[in-house]
């Protein structure tokens, strides 16, 4: 399935100004007209009702250091390096895995796809396995992380991602939440820890119930119970129940807990800021674990750049210090580093009109999407490539991978440079076409244009 994220956009606002009309009938014809035209959303983006969509072209992220080597200096158990096959953490990934293991508190205020749960993830990971080596490799039993979130959607989600990189660990995990079933649901589960073979990773993404569940998963409240896993993961609300029902509050007597994690922690204020609050002091007073938890908060919407005269790295560890109920100093808010592209070099080009722009769209969008789905890219289809060099009109350079190959290919290119420049900022699409005609002789319609635009945000995406 292909989206196009543009027209999906205007397809969402127009439903609901249907809703609103539909609903809301005004007897006046005058007035009903006039309605009508103010909640209709135009191509362009700028409606009376609503704006947008916006387009923001993600700029790469700094690279840390080879993750052999981090392993290596933090002395991380050389098992988490199986579930992630990256060669290098981004930079802002090697401060919060540093941070988490030198025991600091942490916020990690990283856009959406940066690689938050990597951050919190791997340190977790490493306490399990060294947890289970000093078990002589069985299953010790006993919540060591519980991870948190807003909404059991973010929990199921998590819960995929979990399904690859703890398969083969004998790291154990559940998910208690109201829809997490009471008793065994017969799920087929492999019968030892293993991990997944490459055409089984491959059959997970066209059909996850056509592979066995991990061994590690506790698929059942009443496995939970009774195997305590190490990892657990529940929303706020079902914490709350864990803490005074009799059989769950069992979970947290006499266990080792080390880390508490938080995603979407800015939705934590005000009344429920408060509540969670106390619900984590609660389970701190209640594990009465002989080391200190470490708390850890993430969100894609906190930033640490000042605004309107406030700073926010200070605001956001006065917010840390308040809800995990630790001093300022052993918190750390950790942010992103970009790359500064360069466009410079020899080769550069400015692509000619392309004939079938919406035909090549669709074609780089069923292509993309499923790289993107992909939790890490160590090189991309050629056909991709084939598809950018339709689009670009230019060839390849043969310089490496097909992903160097589109990278070089997209760096030469003028009207790439001109887009990364004015979509370094969120911008909407329409208002940048007086620009990209008078630049470059662009003559074909909107529609076209747009189509053109949003094949290079897709390739340009995948390649950094």
């Amino acid at each position: 399935m292909t989206l196009n994220p543009i027209q999906f956009g205007n397809t969402v606002v127009n439903q609901f100004g249907r809703y609103l009309t539909s609903n809301f009938s005004i007897a006046d014809p005058e007035l009903s007209n006039q309605f009508k035209k103010i909640v209709k959303h135009s191509l362009e983006g700028e409606g009376y009702f609503a704006k947008g969509p916006y387009v923001h072209l993600n700029q790469p992220f700094v690279d840390g250091i080879a993750f052999s080597d981090l392993i290596k200096e933090l002395d991380l158990h050389p098992g988490v390096k199986a579930g992630f096959k990256w060669p290098n953490p981004h930079k802002h990934q090697e401060e919060a895995i540093r941070a988490i293991m030198q025991k600091y508190h942490s916020i990690i205020t990283t856009g959406t796809g940066s690689g938050k749960t990597e951050c919190f993830l791997i340190p977790v990971m490493d306490t399990c396995l060294k947890k289970r080596d000093q078990n002589d490799g069985r299953y010790p039993g006993g919540v060591v992380a519980v991870f948190v979130y807003p909404m059991n959607a973010l929990v199921n989600d998590q819960m995929k991602r979990l399904r690859t990189v703890l398969a083969g660990t004998g790291i154990t995990y559940g998910r208690y939440t109201g829809e997490t079933p009471k008793s065994d649901p017969r799920w087929r589960r492999f019968s030892q820890p293993r991990r997944y073979t490459p055409a089984e990773e491959e059959e997970l993404m066209e059909d996850p119930d056509g592979v066995p569940y991990p061994w590690e998963l506790c698929q059942s409240i009443e496995e939970i119970r009774e195997k305590k896993p190490m990892i657990l993961l529940t929303n706020y609300k079902q914490l709350e129940y864990l803490l005074i029902r009799n059989k769950d509050i069992e979970l947290f007597h006499n266990t080792d807990l080390r880390y508490l994690v938080f995603d979407e922690v800015h939705t934590y204020t005000g009344i429920l800021g408060s509540e969670v609050s106390f619900l984590i002091r609660r389970l701190k007073a209640l594990t009465k674990a002989p080391g200190e938890i470490i708390c850890i908060g993430t969100s894609a919407t906190v930033t640490t750049k000042e605004h309107f005269g406030i700073n926010t790295t200070d605001a956001t560890l006065k917010f840390g210090h308040r809800l995990f109920g630790v001093d300022k100093p052993r918190i750390k808010v950790i942010s992103e580093y970009y790359q500064v592209i360069n466009f410079e070099g020899e080769g550069r080009y400015l692509p000619e009109e392309p004939e079938n722009p919406r035909e090549i769209l669709d074609n780089i969008l069923s292509l993309s999407s499923k790289v993107q789905l992909q939790d890490s890219i160590s090189d991309i289809p050629l056909q991709l490539v084939q598809a950018t060099e339709e689009l670009c009109g230019e060839k390849a350079r043969n310089i490496g991978t097909n992903l160097e190959n589109l990278s070089d290919l997209l760096k030469r290119n003028e009207l790439v440079y001109l887009l990364n420049r004015e979509f370094a900022t969120p911008n909407i699409l329409h208002q940048i076409f007086p620009l990209i005609r008078r630049k470059t002789g662009r003559s074909f319609s909107d529609d076209d244009l747009g189509a053109e635009i949003l094949c290079f945000w897709h390739t340009f995406d995948v390649a950094h």
